[in-house]
């Protein structure tokens, strides 16, 4: 989908470099494979030092922001 999307080769169409790192960031986070349901149901998570973050990270508890 990368080469795709960069290449050109798919009908003339080559995204701009900021698209381009956005899908790679959504490859890279397992965008393709799980949906919000199935990311929201890994549960937050919790490992050595957690506490000493700045801001929790949260997965199941975070909010929901509606979108147009």
């Amino acid at each position: 989908m990368i080469e795709l999307a960069s290449s050109g080769n798919h009908y003339d169409v080559r995204v701009d470099p900021l698209s381009l790192w956005q899908l790679i960031a959504w490859v890279d986070s397992c965008g393709v494979y799980m949906g919000e349901p199935e990311i929201r149901a890994l549960g937050d998570p919790d490992f050595p030092g957690i506490e000493r973050l700045p801001i929790r990270p949260r997965v199941a508890s975070a909010p929901v922001v509606e979108r147009p």
